[in-house]
């Protein structure tokens, strides 16, 4: 058996929204309980947190949140523990953390409905090396605008560019925190 992650051997995994972008499906079943192959996403989360090490695994739920307790249960299953908090009404992605009463010093929180091949053992290992309360997990994309940009601040061009390639970093939804940050 793995020993967790350094200090961090929790988890909180955010699965109470409505997913409105994908009514009417998600109507039937929340999107954490979509099926890839023959698991839910949120299931293939939970396997990767355990062979990282993380075993101690919250659920936020709201939407669904018996579909979703009978699905995975206490998580033996899983070789975790799963404990749920439950919120009546949706209060957003960071509310639901100050409900949770047992939060660990550090802990991972990671959306419910994604894919990722993130290794959360690194992962965790550097936000805890970073000494930081929180590290955001991004992913790095380029967009290339179809179009030349003109940068003119105060009405006058200083520069043109041709059809330019941009890049930035946009939030994957997996997040480490210290418990201090809430």
């Amino acid at each position: 058996m793995k020993r967790s992650i350094g200090a961090i051997s929790q988890a909180v995994i955010l699965a109470g929204g409505e997913g409105r972008r994908l009514l009417p499906y998600t109507r039937v079943l929340p999107k954490p309980l979509w099926p890839v192959g023959d698991m839910p996403i949120v299931e293939i989360l939970i396997r990767q947190l355990a062979r990282a090490g993380i075993k101690d695994i919250v659920m936020a739920v709201g939407y669904q949140a018996e579909l979703i307790r009978v699905i995975l249960g206490d998580g033996r299953q899983f070789g975790v523990g799963i404990t749920y908090s439950e919120e009546k009404k949706p209060m957003g992605t960071a509310a639901p953390l100050k409900r949770i009463k047992s939060l660990k010093k550090n802990f991972l929180v990671l959306n419910g409905d994604l894919l990722t091949n993130l290794p959360f053992r690194r992962f965790a290992l550097a936000h805890l090396e970073g000494d930081s309360p929180a590290t955001v997990a991004v992913f790095r994309r380029s967009v290339k605008v179809d179009f030349g940009v003109v940068v003119a601040p105060k009405n006058k061009i200083e520069e043109y560019i041709e059809k330019p390639v941009l890049g930035y970093s946009v939030s994957m939804g997996i997040y480490a925190f210290n418990r201090e940050i809430l």
